[in-house]
């Protein structure tokens, strides 16, 4: 395949990457509220009842955020 072809499809990619970097904040935007709401309205002894549900949902959604800035994108950056 021709080098100047490669870099266009890395550059492609490139491009979906960071979009789909932009929807991690999107989630994580959504995420920030849907816990607000939550704390404020679901409390159960004075404590929120899912507050381990909602830390497991962050710290997967942030691992995979972080493997996509930190690793991919710097990969799929390098090459196009």
């Amino acid at each position: 395949m021709d080098e100047e072809l490669m870099k266009i499809k890395y550059r492609n990619l490139l491009n979906k990457l960071y979009r789909i970097k932009s929807k991690y904040q999107e989630i994580e935007n959504s995420y920030d509220e849907l816990n607000n709401c939550v704390k404020e309205n679901l409390l159960v002894d004075d404590k929120n009842i899912v507050e381990d549900n909602f830390s497991d949902i962050k710290n997967t959604s942030n691992a995979l955020k972080d493997e996509l800035v930190n690793n991919i994108i710097p990969i799929v950056s390098s090459r196009s």
